[in-house]
Parts: structure tokens; C-alpha cells; sequence
């Protein structure tokens, strides 16, 4: 019957303390242990490996997935692309929508608001947000835009919005 390695460490401690108790001497009661240790270090050993499977699985997860991050962001940054360009050509072509049997491609004209930050440091401080560092707060300055303030430092611009429908 294999012992668990808490029982067996209980055991060794038992082993050790019977042996102080009796009056051996450190060496004597080393050379014992070291002798009577064969199951000990054994499911040591077992245990070591098992971490070391483990931490190894765990690297190869960790490489796997910056490797899929890796990969969604390549696909992400392409179909970024393709959507500027499917939303450039219609543009310029003047058409804002497709019907197709399996898609229906809408462009929608100057709907979406942006806020371009051309300067932060320009930026007034009641229009800065503070985390770990200090930032523009864009929801703020596009209230303030939207209600005919300015902001220095900051501007309302219209940008095109590109949907597909199912």
C-alpha cells in the first residue's frame, strides 16, 4: 500500500522524534532517517515530477494562447482593414447600402461621434481622468462639445459606421 506523501512526511517526523527522544546523537539519527527514506524520497520524487508536468503544461498553455492572441489580433487588424476599405469604396461610389441574398451592407454617413485628442497636454484639468496615470476623459470633453463648449485641445468629429445584417 502506497502512503501519501502527508502520512509518509508524518512517519518521518515520527521516525526522527522517537529517535531524539532515545537519545541518539544528530549523525545517528541523520544516518537512519537517510537510510529508512526510500519511500519518503520516492514519492518526493513523484510529486517533484508531477509539479514539473504541471509547470510545463502550463508554460505550453501560456505559449498557446499569446499564440491565439497573437492570431486574433492579426485577424482583428485585417478585417479593420477590409472594413475601411469596403466602407471607402462605397464612398466614394456614393452608395451607403447592398442588398445581397446573404448580407445587407449598410454605410452610414458622418453618424458616429469621435473624439480625436490631438494634444493632452493641452487638455483642461476638469477634462482628465486619473487612474495610474492621468488621461483626457473623452466622455466628458464630448458633452462639453456636443453642448457647444470647446475644449483646447480637442475636437468633435463625424466618422462612418459600417454594419452587416443577417
Amino acid at each position: 500500500m502506497s502512503l501519501s506523501l502527508y502520512n509518509l512526511t508524518g512517519q518521518w517526523l515520527e521516525m526522527r522524534n522517537q529517535l531524539a527522544d532515545a537519545g541518539f546523537d544528530e549523525t545517528t539519527i541523520a544516518d537512519t532517517l537517510d537510510a529508512e527514506s526510500g519511500e519518503y524520497d520516492e514519492k518526493v520524487s513523484r510529486v517533484a515530477m508531477v509539479i514539473e508536468e504541471f509547470d510545463a503544461m502550463a508554460d505550453a498553455k501560456k505559449a498557446l494562447a499569446k499564440k491565439f492572441t497573437e492570431e486574433a489580433t492579426l485577424l482583428e487588424n485585417r478585417s479593420k482593414s477590409l472594413r475601411s476599405y469596403l466602407s471607402n469604396s462605397l464612398a466614394t461610389t456614393g452608395r451607403t447600402s447592398v442588398d445581397h441574398p446573404l448580407i445587407r451592407v449598410k454605410l452610414y454617413i458622418g453618424r458616429d461621434d469621435q473624439i480625436i485628442i490631438s494634444n493632452p497636454d493641452d487638455v483642461p484639468i476638469n477634462f482628465l481622468r486619473t487612474k495610474s496615470e492621468t488621461f483626457p476623459d473623452k466622455t466628458a470633453i464630448k458633452a462639453a462639445l456636443k453642448s457647444g463648449g470647446k475644449v483646447p485641445g480637442a475636437e468633435l468629429v463625424k466618422k462612418d459606421r459600417l454594419t452587416f445584417l443577417h
